[in-house]
This record gives C-alpha cells, structure tokens and sequence, in this order.
C-alpha cells in the first residue's frame, strides 16, 4: 500500500487535506475484550463517508485476515451504520468489532460523548462508557435442545459434551461439558468439519461452568474463522441459557482460546449488557485507492 507520506508528497497535501478529500482513510486496529497487546479478539475497523461495494470491503477483509474487520460510517453526530466482514463473508452480527468501534468513536473520534448508536442489518446497537469499559445493548436468543451428530463431536475431540442445544436464529451449535479442563483439551479437525454439508449450523460454542460465571471457546470454520480469540455475539444465547440455570442476571465470562479475553454480562428481560475493555495496537491511514 501507497503511505500517507507519498502521497502527500507528491500532491503537496497536508494530512487533514488528504483525508477530507478523500486520499486515504483511516484505520484502526482494536484488541477487543482486552487491556493488553496480545490478548483479546483483534478487529481492523475502517471509518468511510460512505460504504463501497461489498466485493471491495471483503477484498479489504481478506487482506487484513483478522477475525473481522468492521466498515462503518457517520450519519449524524450520534449515529453511525456499521458493517462486518470476516476474511470469507459478511457476518450480521459482531460484538468484539462493534466495542472496538464504540472505542474509536469514545476515545479517539468523540471523547466528550458518552453514549453511541449503531445501524446494523439486525437492528440498532445501543454503546455507552461504562465505569472503564464499554457496554454493548445486544439481543437474546432462546436455545432449543438438540442431538448432534457423532461424526460432528468426534471432529470436535476425544472428550464429549454433557449436553446439546441449537440457536436457531444465529445458526449455532452450543455444547455444554461438565468441567472447564474439557473445554481446554478440545483440538477441532477444522477440514473435517468443514467437509460436513448441510449442517443446521454455522457456528460451534462450547461452554463450561466456572467459578465466576461461565467459559467458552468459539469455532466457525464455515464463516473463514476457526477459532474466534473472543465473541461477544455468542452471549446472546450463551448468557440467557446460564443466568437461568444459575438464576443469576450478572456474570463474568471468559473465553479460554490462546489469546484469551474476559467480560462482564446481565441479562436483561428483553436485551443482554455486555461489557468489556480494549486496547488501542495501531492507528494509521491508508490509500484509499482500495476503494477504486
């Protein structure tokens, strides 16, 4: 990619004066979910004055190969529409890439506001500063229960799960092990999952009691993702199906994939709070000729 400095070389342009014109946009890059440089679910997050067409963001997102990267635009000083792509396809619904925008927005676009609305394809976001993190208004999904395929659990790992559950608006796979320690021995078989057609899911979360709230690891092979460091999105049926059981609105979470990241949820009667940190790894610009 061209650099800033190029191109400002060679038209004579200031940065404020590239940028406006529409030169190079900027970037960011969000450890979501995290404090820290090497923890948490990185996510690219790109700010336009308006979308391109979707090959081009998911050439953009391939190129990057993060778990997602999110594309979002202002449309008033309150509100922004926001788009995700994972390396392979447009995902409808991100939370580690919707906090990591929230974060741009609070800490390097708009400081002084405090709360933020999203337009996404499943409805609006609501973000605010909380205490020290921020805190996304997602949906809640009701799980159903559901008998898994031998040949899936067997790609899964030696260990097997204590329980079986289908989301069936978000197309996830949810399985239940009796103890933390068997969530950590799971080693999927990413090509021979992948190579299962017509599967009612696209995605894998596995869950364990902890003595906090609850952990979880996420895999989705079939969205270009095998393991997801942390997913926010997967609370939405995650955290309903563990505040019932345990009969508690507020837990701590964590996600135990190599990375690692923690969060807080509650449980809501309509909505789920999600709430977690993040850390700043890069801020840039980049050429715009992408967009051409």
């Amino acid at each position: 990619m061209e650099t800033t400095k190029n191109i400002n070389k060679k038209e004579n342009l200031t940065e404020e004066e590239a940028i406006s014109i529409g030169k190079y946009d900027p970037l960011w890059i969000i450890n979501a979910f995290s404090r820290s440089f090497y923890e948490g679910n990185p996510a690219a997050i790109v700010a336009l004055s308006d979308f391109p067409s979707d090959k081009k963001m998911q050439k953009l997102a391939k190129e990057f190969n993060l778990s997602e990267t999110a594309f979002f635009c202002l449309r008033s000083p309150d509100l922004a529409q926001i788009r995700w792509f994972s390396p392979t396809q447009e995902i409808s619904l991100c939370g580690h890439a919707t906090l990591a925008t929230a974060s741009v927005i609070f800490s390097h676009l708009y400081p002084e506001k405090d709360k933020f609305s999203f337009i996404t394809s499943n409805g609006m976001i609501e973000t605010e500063k909380y205490n020290h993190l921020i805190q996304l208004t997602l949906p809640l999904e009701e799980v159903i229960p559901f008998i898994t395929e031998e040949k899936v659990l067997k790609a899964l790992g030696k260990t097997k799960p204590a329980e079986s559950y289908l989301a069936p608006e978000s197309h996830n796979l949810i399985l239940i092990y009796d103890n933390v320690k068997k969530i950590k021995s799971l080693n999927p078989d990413f090509l021979t999952l992948l190579s299962f057609k017509d599967l009612p899911f696209t995605g894998i979360a596995v869950s364990a009691l902890d003595e906090n709230g609850y952990v979880c690891r996420y895999f989705a092979p079939w969205e270009g993702i095998n393991e997801d460091p942390v997913t926010g999105s997967a609370q939405t049926y995650l955290a309903p199906f563990w505040s019932k059981r345990l009969n508690k609105k507020l837990l701590a979470v964590r996600q135990i994939s190599s990375r690692g990241g923690s969060m807080e949820v509650k449980v809501l009667s309509s909505s789920l709070l999600v709430r977690g940190a993040t850390y700043t790894c890069f801020y840039g610009n980049f050429n715009s000729g992408w967009r051409e």
